[in-house]
């Protein structure tokens, strides 16, 4: 049976997950699922989990690794390495979304839909992180809420494709204890999403009983 973690992200303040597009106004818009709620993309989660573990291996915490890290959160490709480098993780992160019956009652409440964001003042950034003078703009952000998702074990066979023996070892020795790592990245994670830095996203990500 394929094990899986759930997650439930807690967010305690206005947080930015948008669409790199402006929309409805804003110069940032708010990324919405199908029922039109605000939603975490799995890439995302898997890419603040990734920079999570590399600090761990940075700081050489035990059983972490690049190989490790790879295995668990896949691999993009280098610069002009072209699609065929890129290399997937073992663990499935699907995206975080509001509960079923929440988003089944949003379908057809546009007002609903719109109390979930607020329009807020906000400045626009050069490339080298320096607020621009006279270039005031708006951004959607969502408010408040709790997501959830479940993340699940890929049978090793299927990811990660790659004929060296040391690291089909490797996968099975991870595929016993891939949720204590990443329940230990899930603890340095206390944001996400956009501007993160400047107050956003603030989330207590909470991590259930793996089944």
């Amino acid at each position: 049976m394929t094990a899986t973690l759930a997650l439930e992200l807690d967010f305690r303040g206005y947080w930015l997950s948008g669409t790199g597009r402006g929309g409805g106004g804003a110069d940032f818009a708010v990324d919405r699922d199908r029922d039109g709620a605000p939603v975490v993309r799995g890439r995302h989660l898997q890419g603040n989990l990734r920079e999570a573990a590399r600090s761990m291996a940075l700081w050489r915490a035990d059983g972490w690794s690049e190989e490790t890290i790879d295995l668990l959160f896949g691999r993009s490709a280098a610069p002009g390495a072209g699609a065929a480098a890129t290399l997937p993780g073992c663990i499935d992160i699907p995206d975080a979304r509001l509960p079923d019956g929440a988003r089944a009652r949003l379908r057809d409440d546009p007002a609903g839909r719109a109390a979930l964001t607020r329009f807020l003042p906000g400045v626009r950034i050069d490339p080298s992180g320096v607020a621009m003078n006279d270039m005031l703009r708006l951004v959607e952000a969502s408010v408040p809420l709790r997501l959830f998702t479940t993340l699940s074990w890929t049978p090793w066979e299927r990811c990660n494709a790659d004929p060296d023996a040391r690291a089909a070892i490797q996968r099975l020795r991870l595929e016993a204890g891939w949720t204590a790592m990443v329940r230990a990245c899930l603890s340095a994670m206390t944001a996400l999403g956009a501007q993160r830095s400047r107050g956003y996203g603030r989330v207590r990500i909470a991590a259930g009983r793996a089944a």
